[in-house]
């Protein structure tokens, strides 16, 4: 999580709860990618976006980055791809927990990458892996109703 969040004082006992991992926005945080490490390899489950970031648009997705890729290949970690289906989004935390919406979550099969073992420090490979990735992803998105399609209930 955002590392910038953690100054909200009230919420912090949800992250200690959460044993949440906390990084800097800045690009390369190697304290995070080290306790996301030691996470993986104790058998914690750990989620992260792609995109390094929720992305505003839950219809488009950033440009992805490598570390889940090489988060994956180094630690031989299950990789079970999930998209989040919301309607609405804000960046202002207190905003998004004071105004509640539907979600859901869709999970998909799990990745298979054996094929890229031992090959975490090839770019090509982290490149192919992300991409994978992301296109796992992308196959759960449902298809957004066009409007006036009557695909909506007036209900």
């Amino acid at each position: 999580m955002a590392r910038e969040y953690y100054d909200i004082k009230f919420l912090r006992p949800i992250f200690h709860l959460s044993d949440t991992i906390l990084v800097n926005r800045t690009g390369r945080d190697t304290a995070a990618m080290k306790a996301t490490l030691r996470a993986l390899r104790k058998g914690r489950v750990v989620g992260i976006f792609p995109e390094g970031g929720i992305h505003m648009d839950p219809y488009t997705f950033g440009s992805a980055r490598p570390g889940a890729a090489l988060l994956a290949l180094l630690t031989r970690a299950p990789v079970i791809p999930a998209f989040i289906d919301r309607r609405w989004h804000t960046n202002r935390l207190l905003r998004g927990i004071l105004r509640p919406v539907k979600t859901r979550v869709y999970f998909g099969p799990p990745i298979d990458l054996s094929e890229f073992h031992g090959l975490e420090h090839d770019s090509e490979v982290l490149t192919e892996v992300t991409r994978r990735m992301v296109e796992s992803i992308e196959r759960l998105r449902p298809k957004r109703a066009e409007p006036g399609s009557g695909s909506r209930s007036s209900r």
